[in-house]
């Protein structure tokens, strides 16, 4: 049986925000079960810009590096 966690647990190291206010831009990385990493781009509403899942934190990581980089002049 899988251990799912109860809330998503941040991946260290992988938040970054850029802009301020409402058009506030936030990239962050979280573990929701042993095999199952998110990285997403979102407004500080909820709004999702991009959401990808992966099976490994490396994977997660690597995503949420070129994310970092795609969104760094926004």
């Amino acid at each position: 049986m899988k251990d799912y966690y109860k809330i998503p647990v941040h991946v260290e190291g992988c938040r970054t925000e850029y802009g301020s206010g409402k058009h506030r831009l936030i990239i962050d990385a979280c573990q929701l079960a042993d095999d199952l990493y998110e990285v997403i781009a979102m407004r500080p509403t909820g709004a999702e810009i991009e959401l990808r899942r992966f099976l490994t934190e490396s994977e997660a990581r690597a995503d949420y590096a070129r994310m970092v980089e795609q969104y760094k002049n926004w």
